[in-house]
């Protein structure tokens, strides 16, 4: 009886760690990592012309004369890398430097 009890929890066992693999290796997560390191590069890259704009725009914040085109430039730098962005990060950065410019931009009649 003990024997008969020892065989079927063998087999159980075996079954269930089959059944547990799958019988397939998982998918390594370093493409994944790849992939996000590259949206993350070419991110930044294409909004360094908007964060120069942006800051431009900001530290002329006193200056209304000179703060009218700043603006402008800003705001069509932000139009051109909206579509480009990849990551959630980037997407928010420009969303608080478009903020950022349009309070400044409201200082001045």
């Amino acid at each position: 009886m003990l024997a008969r009890f020892g065989r079927s929890s063998l087999l159980l066992a075996l079954a269930l760690g089959a059944c547990a693999c799958g019988g397939r290796p998982q998918p390594s997560p370093a493409p994944a990592l790849a992939e996000q390191a590259a949206d993350v590069v070419a991110d930044k890259r294409a909004l360094e012309p908007a964060l120069a704009a942006g800051n431009d725009a900001v530290r002329a914040a006193g200056d209304c004369e000179a703060l009218a085109p700043l603006v402008a430039t800003a705001r069509q730098r932000f139009d051109e890398v909206a579509p480009m962005l990849r990551t959630e990060a980037a997407r928010a950065t420009l969303v608080h430097l478009r903020r950022q410019v349009e309070r400044v931009a409201e200082t001045c009649p």
